[in-house]
């Protein structure tokens, strides 16, 4: 899973601020921080899935392979960047 720029500015603003964020297409609730280290922030979240697109995103990927079904809740890194090489490692 990967996520631009302004994802993770949509990252940061959802987890001050308590929310949702995006990534390609999949929408996940920030339900609490569940650990810290060094330059990265572990959250545990729940993806939201609306009706309208139960079909799309990962809820259609998780019926596809049972090795990754999962109730929706997931552990989610947030990485603190300070050049382009820290951006290239962590890719």
């Amino acid at each position: 899973m990967g996520c631009s720029f302004s994802g993770l500015n949509a990252l940061y603003n959802a987890v001050n601020g308590g929310g949702d964020v995006w990534i390609n297409e999949n929408r996940f609730r920030i339900l609490r921080q569940i650990g810290e280290g060094g330059f990265a922030y572990v959250y545990l979240v729940k993806e939201v899935v609306d009706d309208a697109r139960s079909g799309s995103g990962l809820a259609a990927k998780k019926s596809m392979h049972p090795s990754h079904v999962s109730d929706g809740t997931y552990a989610m890194k947030k990485v603190l960047i300070q050049s382009e090489d820290q951006l290239q490692f962590v890719r």
